[in-house]
């Protein structure tokens, strides 16, 4: 979203009906940019970690960090919770459909 805007910001005094595809260059370039300069900031998906390795200490970690737990059983119910979404993901429980039968989500 911020290398939409600054793409767009750079891009203003395009804006004529002629220089469209300068426009959208100017986009693709400054756009791919910031998500290139952005990559040493994001890190991996507990989620893809633990659906690799289901004992995976970076997961854990990572896990820890983000949801700023103190304490290994509080990141134990978290890892829990994401192998049964996924597994829940996986065997087709996790839908659309089950919000609208079960009156208990509603």
């Amino acid at each position: 979203v911020i290398g939409i805007l600054f793409s767009n910001l750079a891009a203003l005094a395009m804006e004529n009906g002629k220089e469209w595809r300068s426009l959208f260059s100017v986009t693709a370039i400054v756009g791919g940019s910031c998500f290139v300069a952005g990559r040493g900031w994001v890190v991996e998906s507990p989620r893809w970690l633990l659906s690799r390795d289901p004992s995976s200490r970076r997961a854990r970690s990572i896990i820890k960090r983000l949801r700023g737990l103190r304490y290994d059983h509080e990141v134990e119910v978290e890892v829990e919770h994401i192998l049964e979404a996924s597994y829940r993901q996986a065997t087709g429980g996790s839908s659309v459909r089950v919000l609208w039968e079960d009156r208990d989500l509603r």
